[in-house]
C-alpha cells in the first residue's frame, strides 16, 4: 500500500531557500548541481546575462545562500566540471566571449587563467583525461565571426597538448563529445562543424581513421549535440549526431560506428519539422523501459516527442499531442518502479513528466513562474545527500526564476540527469 501512495505522489515542494527570482535577467545559459567545496552536498551554479550583455556567474550553497558570484561584459556559456588540480574536488571551468576561465570552488582563479580569445563569441568545454596520464584535460571549442573555428586540448594550466589546437573549415557550433570509442585506453574528441562534417581526432590530434564524415544535411537550424553510447552491445561506441534537411523540414538523426561507417538502419528521417539544435533541441538517450536496451529520446517545440530503440523502431509513447513543447529532458526514476520517467519544460509555464511509455505521471505538470528557458534549463540530483532527488528548472521571458524541488525518486537510477549527460559535459552515456 505505501508503494501505490508513493506512486501517486506530485512533488513534495520546494526545497529549502527556493525559487530565486531575478527580475532583470534577460537569458540563462544553463543551471548545474556540482559539489565543488568537498562538504558532500552540490551547488546549484548558474549564468545570468543582463540588459547591455553583462553576465554574472552565481554559486549557491543547496539551501539557497549565495557563496560567490562572478560578473564579467560578456556572455558566459554552460560551465563544465572536473577536478583539475587532483585535490579530489571538481573544478567550475567557464568559457565567455572573452576567454576561458577557472574557478576553485571558493571562487579563486585558478593558476593559468583567464586564458584571453579576443573577438571569440562562441566556446564550448568538457573536462576527461583524453591522454590517460591520470590527469585531466580541458577540451574546449573558440569560435570567431568567420568560417572557422579551434578545437584546443589543454593542461590543468591552460597549457595546450602536443597537437593541439586543430583549425576546424567550419566553426564548430556544438558541444564536443569525448570518448574512447575503438577502446584503444585513449579518449577520442568528437565535433559536428556546421554545414561541413562530423568530426573525430585522436589524443594526439590526429584524426580518428574513418573520419571526417561529411554532408551532414543541415543548414538554417545548425547541426545537434553529438552523444556517444554502445547502442548494440558490441563493446564499441557508437556516435549519434541530428540534423536537419535544408529549411528544416526534416529532421534526421545519424549513428556512426567508431569508425565512421553508418549503424545499420540508420539514418532515420522524421516528419513535422523535427529539428535539433546543439543548445536548445536536447535529446537523450537511456533504459526507459528496464529491458536493459537504451532508448533515444526526442523532443521540441512544437513538435511531437519521439522514443525510438536501437533500430529507429517507434516505441509506444511517440506521437503524443501532449508531449509538444517538450524541451531539455533530463532522464530518472521518480516513482519507484522498475521502468524510467522522462521530465521536460512545456510550454504555458509548466514543467512535466511522462512515463517511459508517454503517458503523464501522476501529480503533473507541476507550474513555473514564467516560460521556457531555451538553455540548458533542467538538473536532476541528490542536492543534499539524503536519499531523495531535487529537480532544477530555469523558467522565465522577462526575468527568470530558478525553482528547485524535492521529488520522490532514487539518485542510482538516473540515467540523464543533465546537459550532455555529465557535469563534465562529455556527451557520454555509460
Amino acid at each position: 500500500m505505501l508503494l501505490i501512495f508513493l506512486l501517486v505522489l506530485p512533488p513534495q515542494g520546494y526545497h529549502t531557500g527556493w525559487p530565486m527570482h531575478y527580475p532583470n535577467a534577460m537569458v540563462s545559459t544553463g543551471l548545474t548541481f556540482a559539489d565543488i567545496t568537498g562538504d558532500g552536498h552540490c551547488e546549484v551554479i548558474t549564468q545570468l546575462a543582463y540588459p547591455g550583455y553583462t553576465c554574472t556567474l552565481y554559486v549557491y550553497n543547496d539551501n539557497g545562500n549565495l557563496l560567490w558570484s562572478f560578473g564579467t561584459d560578456t556572455i558566459m556559456w554552460l560551465p563544465a566540471f572536473g577536478d583539475l588540480d587532483n585535490d579530489l574536488i571538481d573544478e567550475l571551468v567557464v568559457g565567455c566571449t572573452k576567454g576561458l576561465y577557472a574557478f576553485d570552488g571558493n571562487g579563486q582563479v585558478m593558476s593559468g587563467f583567464p586564458i584571453y580569445y579576443p573577438g571569440c563569441w562562441w566556446m564550448t568545454c568538457a573536462i576527461a583525461d583524453i591522454d590517460n596520464d591520470t590527469s585531466v584535460e580541458i577540451i574546449y571549442t573558440v569560435e570567431w565571426h568567420s568560417d572557422s573555428g579551434m578545437i584546443f586540448v589543454s593542461d590543468r594550466f591552460g597549457q595546450p597538448l602536443s597537437g593541439w589546437p586543430i583549425t576546424t573549415p567550419f566553426y564548430g557550433f556544438t558541444q564536443p563529445a569525448v570518448a574512447d570509442i575503438d577502446n584503444d585506453g585513449y579518449k577520442e574528441v568528437i565535433i559536428n562543424t556546421w554545414l561541413d562534417s562530423l568530426r573525430c581526432y585522436r589524443y594526439d590530434g590526429s584524426q580518428q581513421p574513418g573520419f571526417p564524415v561529411p554532408c551532414l544535411l543541415t543548414q538554417d537550424c545548425g547541426p545537434s549535440e553529438i552523444i556517444v553510447c554502445d547502442l548494440d552491445h558490441d563493446n564499441y561506441l557508437e556516435i549519434l549526431v541530428g540534423s536537419c534537411t535544408p529549411w528544416a523540414d526534416t529532421g534526421c538523426l545519424f549513428i556512426y560506428r567508431y569508425n565512421g561507417i553508418p549503424q545499420p538502419n540508420w539514418p532515420q528521417y522524421f516528419s513535422n519539422r523535427i529539428v535539433f539544435n546543439p543548445e536548445q533541441y536536447h535529446f537523450a538517450v537511456g533504459d526507459l523501459n528496464n529491458d536493459q536496451e537504451i532508448e533515444i529520446l526526442i523532443t521540441g517545440t512544437g513538435r511531437v516527442m519521439r522514443i525510438l530503440d536501437r533500430f529507429g523502431n517507434y516505441l509506444p509513447g511517440s506521437g503524443q499531442y501532449y508531449s509538444r513543447d517538450a524541451l531539455n529532458p533530463v532522464i530518472a526514476n521518480i516513482d519507484y518502479t522498475p521502468e524510467k520517467e522522462f521530465i521536460v519544460q512545456s510550454s504555458w509555464s509548466r514543467t512535466t513528466a511522462f512515463c517511459y511509455n508517454g503517458e503523464l505521471c501522476m501529480g503533473w505538470p507541476i507550474q513555473n513562474q514564467g516560460g521556457i528557458n531555451w538553455y540548458n534549463s533542467i538538473t536532476v540530483d541528490d542536492i543534499d545527500n539524503d536519499g531523495m532527488l531535487e529537480l532544477g528548472v530555469l523558467a522565465g521571458w522577462s526575468g527568470k526564476t530558478l525553482h528547485i524541488w524535492d521529488i520522490y525518486g532514487d539518485p542510482s537510477e538516473i540515467e540523464w540527469g543533465c546537459p550532455y549527460f555529465d557535469i563534465q559535459r562529455t556527451c557520454y552515456y555509460r
